[in-house]
This record gives structure tokens, sequence and C-alpha cells, in this order.
């Protein structure tokens, strides 16, 4: 019986393991997704001055990082089951 156990917790550990993996790999992309524009336009901006294509590019460009900002707290809410109750018990 306690290796059955033993069983269950490994199994259960190997998948929060695994969710856990998930959530940092799509929280990373969507960094990287969010703040390149604003990197790349900045080091234009620094090694060419600043030009039309810089003006333009800048709020688009802090748009997606606010974004980012803003998108952070739903990642971690979708992909966490203790975090999916506690909401649920807040707003039930």
């Amino acid at each position: 019986m306690s290796s059955n156990v033993c069983e269950k917790v490994k199994a259960q550990s190997q998948i929060v393991k695994w969710n856990v993996i998930k959530t940092m790999i799509i929280v990373s992309i969507s960094f990287v997704v969010s703040w390149s524009p604003i990197n790349i336009l900045t080091l234009h901006g620094i090694f060419v001055g600043p030009t039309t294509f810089t003006m333009v590019g800048l709020y688009p460009a802090m748009f997606l990082v606010y974004l980012d900002i803003c998108t952070n707290p739903f990642i971690y809410g979708l992909k966490h089951e203790g975090v999916k109750q506690e909401l649920a018990r807040l707003f039930s």
C-alpha cells in the first residue's frame, strides 16, 4: 500500500513540475515578444538617432510592454490550480 501512495505522490509531483515548466516557458516567450520591440527601437535610437521609425513605433512598442505586464497574472492564474481555487472562492 505504501508503494502505491509513493507512486501517486511521485506522479503528482511530476505533474506539478511540468506545469511550472510550461508556465515559465509561456511567461518567457511572452516577455521576449513583448519587450523586444521597445529594445530594438531603443538601440535604433541610440545608434542611428531619432527617426520617424523610432517615433512611430514607440507607442505600439510601449503598449506591448504594458500588455505583457497585465497578462502575467492571467497566465499564472490560468495555469495553477491553487490560484484558480482561490479566485473562485473570492468571487463566489
